[in-house]
């Protein structure tokens, strides 16, 4: 199965301060990633909150290719140029000249794409290992230029896509993350702790001490009803979250979708409401 994602964003990073740039800005180390790998990162607010997620493919020792699912282009490019001041850093979008797909499984031909940091050069196309649902797949970042014959025609829709990836418990930007505390999204992997300073590094930093955020993105079953994005979560008529995000799963025959909500054990998903609708943990 493929999927091709319309709405992505890619920008390139070069300049003989790029990496050390990128390595400010983002909350993962690019400065240790090596030529040719791949990693998530985010840039964030002074106060911790998501401004946008990225693949970032390290290309050289002073560039990179660094690819977001969505958002509003000037925002999440303006975001990303923020502070860059006296830095010689040169940020272009070259959106027009990609196409993403996404391949729902591994392709044999290229079996040492087998890791989720693992990334390929094919011509001017990059294939990257990425869930995108409960199984590992691939990211094209597909030059127009270049006629790759393992891409399939598109098989599935935006919405499917996006069914697969909550039933996978996978938040994306901007569905889920846009305008959140980025450790509501629990991915780890995107986040270094013993890298130099970034934005937000500080709140995220404290709240890691403490051991958790406020709240956490949780995938959910919706039974019963079907709420509005933004809907309050009750227990016993007090507000303890709210409906971040929803599809129609024809898997599961049901309406999934992610809450955020307070992070505390002792909360069971399944005493709680949202507009009428009952939870259930996916």
């Amino acid at each position: 199965m493929f999927w091709l994602n319309k709405s992505a964003l890619v920008f390139t990073v070069t300049g003989q301060h790029a990496i050390r740039y990128l390595n400010a800005r983002l909350t993962n180390d690019i400065a240790r990633l090596d030529v040719g790998r791949s990693c998530l990162a985010a840039t964030l607010t002074p106060q911790g909150k998501t401004e946008a997620l990225f693949l970032v493919i390290k290309k050289a020792a002073d560039a990179a290719l660094i690819v977001c699912d969505g958002g509003d282009r000037d925002v999440v490019l303006g975001a990303f140029r923020r502070y860059i001041v006296a830095d010689r850093v040169d940020v272009q979008d070259v959106s027009s000249q990609f196409e993403i797909y996404h391949s729902y499984s591994l392709i044999a031909d290229h079996p040492e794409i087998s890791s989720v940091d693992m990334a390929k050069v094919i011509d001017k196309s990059w294939l990257v290992g990425r869930y995108r649902s409960k199984s590992l797949g691939l990211d094209i970042i597909k030059s127009k230029e270049d006629t790759l014959s393992f891409i399939k025609e598109a098989s599935i829709t935006d919405e499917q896509a996006k069914a697969l990836r909550i039933e996978a418990k996978i938040p994306s930007f901007p569905d889920e993350l846009l305008d959140r505390l980025f450790l509501e999204a629990q991915l780890p992997a995107a986040i270094s702790s013993t890298k130099g300073c970034y934005t937000g590094q500080e709140v995220v930093e404290r709240i890691l001490s403490h051991g958790k955020s406020p709240k956490i993105l949780k995938a959910v079953k919706l039974i019963g009803a079907d709420p509005a994005i933004g809907s309050k979560i009750t227990l016993n008529g007090a507000p303890l979250g709210d409906l971040v995000s929803k599809v129609f799963s024809s898997e599961l025959n049901s309406l999934v979708g992610f809450v955020s909500i307070k992070n505390d054990d002792a909360i069971i998903t399944s005493n709680l409401m949202i507009e009428g609708a009952s939870l259930v943990d996916l």
